[in-house]
C-alpha cells in the first residue's frame, strides 16, 4: 500500500490519474473516428485506477486489523496482570513501593 500513511504519495496511482486526464482531454478534441479507441483507453485507465484504489483500501483495512489485534493482545495482557498493576500503582501513590524493597 502506502507504508501505513493513507495520504502518502502513490506514483502508480498518480500516473493512472494523469493518464485519465490526458485521455479525457484528447477525447474531447477527437474526431468521431478517433473517439472509439480513446473511449476504450479511458475505460481501461479508469478500471486500473479503481482497482488500485480498491487494493489500497484493502491494504489499509488489513493494516488496521493488525493494529486492532495488537491492541487487543495488550489489553488481554494487562487484564491478566490486573492485580499486579493495581498494586504497583497503589504502592507508588502511597510511597510504599520504595519502603517494601
Amino acid at each position: 500500500m502506502r507504508g501505513g500513511d493513507w495520504n502518502a504519495p502513490n506514483p502508480e496511482m498518480d500516473k493512472v490519474d494523469a493518464s485519465v486526464k490526458e485521455i479525457a482531454k484528447k477525447l474531447r478534441r477527437a474526431s468521431s473516428e478517433e473517439q472509439g479507441e480513446l473511449r476504450k483507453e479511458l475505460k481501461a485507465a479508469l478500471e486500473k485506477g479503481f482497482d488500485l484504489r480498491q487494493q489500497a483500501r484493502r491494504d489499509r483495512i488489513e493494516e488496521m486489523e493488525k493494529r486492532v489485534e495488537h491492541i487487543k493482545s495488550v489489553l488481554d495482557e494487562r487484564a491478566s496482570q490486573r492485580d499486579e498493576i493495581i498494586q504497583r500503582h497503589f504502592d507508588e501513590i502511597t510511597g510504599q513501593g520504595a519502603e517494601s524493597k
